[in-house]
């Protein structure tokens, strides 16, 4: 058996009579058919072969005028196709390219969009699964500085919906100065048994108040309810 490897229909094989013998004299001509019609002479021909299945048959001539034949069976297949490279969209043709949209004001530091991602679940019970991407660093315009954010993209029949935060279907944003919302984010199943998956955001440089002040760092995280709408 050979495949066509080029995917052209036809692929050229290598027939081989070498291992053939006369014991009382010597092969003179070797003769190659197929279904009765000559298609090559010689011991090692290559003959080009369509796809499929058929019967070669061998027949040899010694020096005496003698001769005899014997079948052999060439399969040509076809070779799978390789599956086509999906779009090219500027990171090794990713299928989905969610980028951060996060202008450097020159003073904050970087957004860190990606810096936690997670499966979240089906967050609006549409039967597709959602994720959700956390950004410690994102600073909201004229808001704090490293509050954090957490963006949730939901699923679809093309995949993720959507390519950058602007597009999320929901943005949960820090409320807490260098608290870093967005650190961790978890798919948190469906806490609340409605049907809806849910999702945990951390915050671990999260500052609260409490009876007897501040703590300097005590950190926190935040469950998010899924609904028909999403979170």
């Amino acid at each position: 058996m050979v495949f066509d490897s080029d995917q052209n229909g036809s692929e050229i094989v290598a027939l081989n009579a070498s291992l053939s013998s006369d014991s009382d004299g010597a092969i003179v001509s070797y003769q190659w058919s197929e279904s009765g019609l000559p298609i090559a002479t010689g011991v090692t021909p290559l003959v080009p072969f369509t796809v499929g299945t058929l019967q070669v048959d061998l027949t040899v001539t010694d020096d005496a005028g003698a001769s005899a034949s014997d079948s052999l069976i060439v399969t040509v297949d076809a070779a799978t196709p390789p599956p086509p490279p999906p779009p090219s969209n500027g990171l090794e043709n990713p299928d989905a390219l969610l980028e951060s949209n996060h202008v450097w004001s020159g003073t904050f530091d970087s957004a860190m969009f990606g810096s936690s991602i997670a499966d979240a679940g089906d967050v609006n019970g549409d039967g597709f699964s959602d994720v959700v991407v956390g950004a410690y660093g994102w600073d909201v315009p004229g808001g704090l500085f490293d509050e954090g954010a957490a963006f949730v993209f939901l699923g679809g029949p093309s995949g993720v919906v959507g390519f950058d935060p602007a597009s999320a279907d929901a943005v949960l944003l820090g409320d807490n100065v260098g608290g870093e919302f967005g650190n961790s984010v978890a798919g948190a199943g469906d806490v609340d048994g409605d049907g809806f998956d849910d999702i945990i955001v951390g915050a671990h440089h999260y500052r609260s108040t409490i009876a007897g002040g501040t703590l300097a760092v005590d950190g926190a995280a935040f469950v998010f309810l899924g609904s028909p709408s999403g979170i």
